[in-house]
């Protein structure tokens, strides 16, 4: 219930205007970048330019500002992970007569449901810490921003490998 509520009132819009928030840090980091390891530093570029335009660090335009930004690689991770999927079915069905013990597709699921787990786990675990108080929210979205914003890297990643 607690993260439900957490949710709630961390999405992008529920404080403040959408339009505090902006893609374009971002976007020019990551076409920038040359490597997966230069990308990860374009996390979190979108989410602090929204605070400062806010000219806040308060946790109600934080919290927000990280929702805004977590989306956005909520959607590349989404993107990514359809597009594996689509090779590894593409894998389980041209195998060439060759028994494997579990198909591409089955451990593509496998390894996102564990990764889900583990980011949720690890970010209640970052928010228990934080402690109760106004900054356990947003410490809770910025551990699923970072998480999520590295698993769409990884993921694209793979893209490029296959």
């Amino acid at each position: 219930m607690i993260r439900l509520l957490l949710v709630v009132l961390l999405m992008p819009g529920a404080v403040w205007s959408d339009e505090a928030f902006d893609l374009a840090p971002v976007e020019a980091c990551l076409q920038g970048s040359g490597s997966r390891a230069e990308a990860l530093g374009c996390i979190w570029l979108g989410a602090r330019a929204c605070w400062e335009a806010e000219a806040s660090s308060a946790p109600i335009v934080v919290g927000p500002c990280l929702g805004a930004e977590n989306a956005y690689w909520e959607a590349r991770m989404d993107v990514a992970f359809a597009e594996l999927r689509d090779r590894a079915a593409r894998t389980d069905t041209d195998r060439g007569g060759i028994e494997w013990p579990a198909g591409a597709v089955e451990g593509l699921e496998a390894m996102q449901q564990a990764w889900e787990a583990f980011r949720g786990a690890s970010c209640d675990y970052v928010a228990a810490v934080w402690g109760p108080g106004s900054g356990q929210g947003p410490a809770w979205m910025a551990c699923v921003l970072q998480r999520t914003a590295e698993q769409a890297l990884w993921l694209e990643e793979r893209l490029t490998l296959n």
